[in-house]
């Protein structure tokens, strides 16, 4: 694994984290909460390097 893969990775480790914190604890509306799960799957995606 190359340098640039891993520091891709931990940027979207850290972006799936921030979002699933935001979605948890921050959104209040239902809608809301969809929209940020929709994220979570294309990052997790992204996280295992699944296309």
């Amino acid at each position: 694994m190359s340098f640039t893969t891993i520091i891709y990775l931990a940027i979207a480790v850290m972006v799936f984290a921030s979002v699933l914190y935001n979605m948890l604890f921050k959104e209040t509306k239902v809608v809301d909460k969809i929209s940020c799960a929709m994220i979570l799957v294309c990052l997790i995606l992204r996280i295992f390097m699944i296309k």
